[in-house]
C-alpha cells in the first residue's frame, strides 16, 4: 500500500502482511528520531516512523499544540495501515502520552494494538503550572533543560537560525504534554514501560503510576543505564527488548486460542 499520509516518514509504501511498530518521537523532534531501527528490525517488523505537522519534512505546516488534536490526527493517519493486521506502538517522552493516546483511540476505531510502548514519560498534572507557550525563551530553556528534554549536545542548538527554530517546534511540543486531560477511558493492552537509571525527568517508579490507566493486568517495566536519551544509546538493545516483548505476546495469544 502506497504511503499517502505525511505522518509516516521515510517511507514510500507500507506491506499489508507485515507487523507494524509505530514509533512516535519525543518533544523537539521528528520521524528521523528513530532512524536506524528499520535497519535493526529487518524483517521483524515494518518500523512506521510518525512524522507531525511542522517537524522536518512538514516544517512549513502549523504546529500543533493540542494533545487531543495530535492523538486524532496520528490516529486517523494510520488507521489504513494498521486496521487489517497486527502492529504495536512505541512512544518516547511526549511521544509516550500521545503513544498511549494514539492507541485508545485505534482501540475505539476497532484496531487495538498488540502491545503499547511507553518511555521515560508518566501523566503528570500540569495545572498550576505556567503554559511553555507563555514563558520567556530564557525561562524556557531552563525548564527544558532542567526536565532533561534536551540534548544538550544537540548540532542544532550550536547555530541561532536552527536554534530559534527547534526551540518554537519544542515550545509548541511541550504544550502538547501540557495540554493532555485524560478522558477516563484505560487501555486494554499489555503495556511496557522503559526508563533510564539516571533520567532528571522521569524515573521507573513514578511510571508505575500507568497501572491505574490500563484495564490489562499485562504491565512490565525495563530499567535502562542512560540518562532522557537512554535509547539513542542502545538501540539495539532497545529493539531487541521490543521484539521480545512482542513475540512473547503473540505466543500467549495463540496459546488463548488454542
Amino acid at each position: 500500500m502506497e504511503t499517502i499520509t505525511p505522518y509516516i516518514g521515510f517511507r514510500k509504501s507500507v506491506s499489508a502482511e507485515k507487523y507494524k511498530l509505530v514509533c512516535i518521537p519525543c518533544a523537539g523532534y521528528g520521524a528521523s528520531f528513530y532512524n536506524g531501527w528499520q535497519k535493526i528490525f529487518g524483517d521483524d517488523a515494518e518500523v512506521l516512523q510518525i512524522q507531525l505537522p511542522g517537524h522536518e519534512s512538514r516544517i512549513s505546516e502549523p504546529l500543533i499544540t493540542d494533545c487531543a488534536e495530535a492523538a486524532s490526527g496520528i490516529a486517523q493517519a494510520l488507521y489504513p495501515y494498521v486496521s487489517e493486521g497486527e502492529f504495536s506502538v512505541f512512544g518516547h517522552s511526549m511521544g509516550g502520552i500521545l503513544a498511549y493516546e494514539v492507541s485508545k483511540k485505534l482501540t475505539e476505531m476497532g484496531c487495538c494494538p498488540e502491545v503499547c510502548f511507553i518511555s521515560s514519560t508518566s501523566i503528570e498534572d500540569w495545572s498550576g503550572v505556567t503554559p511553555s507557550l507563555q514563558l520567556s525563551d530564557g525561562d524556557f530553556f531552563e525548564r527544558v533543560s532542567r526536565f532533561g528534554g534536551i540534548d544538550k549536545d544537540s548540532e542544532i542548538l550550536k547555530y541561532p537560525e536552527f536554534r530559534s527554530v527547534f526551540m518554537k517546534i519544542l515550545r509548541a511540543d511541550f504544550s502538547i504534554i501540557e495540554s493532555y486531560e485524560y478522558d477516563g477511558e484505560k487501555l486494554s493492552c499489555p503495556v511496557l514501560c522503559m526508563c533510564g537509571d539516571s533520567d532528571p525527568m522521569e524515573t521507573l517508579e513514578n511510571m508505575k503510576s500507568w497501572e491505574n490507566y490500563t484495564d490489562c493486568g499485562d504491565i512490565r517495566y525495563i530499567r535502562y543505564s542512560g540518562d532522557h536519551f537512554y535509547l539513542k544509546d542502545q538501540p539495539e538493545k532497545v529493539c531487541g527488548d521490543i521484539k521480545a516483548l512482542i513475540s512473547d505476546c503473540r505466543i500467549r495469544r495463540r496459546h488463548q486460542w488454542h
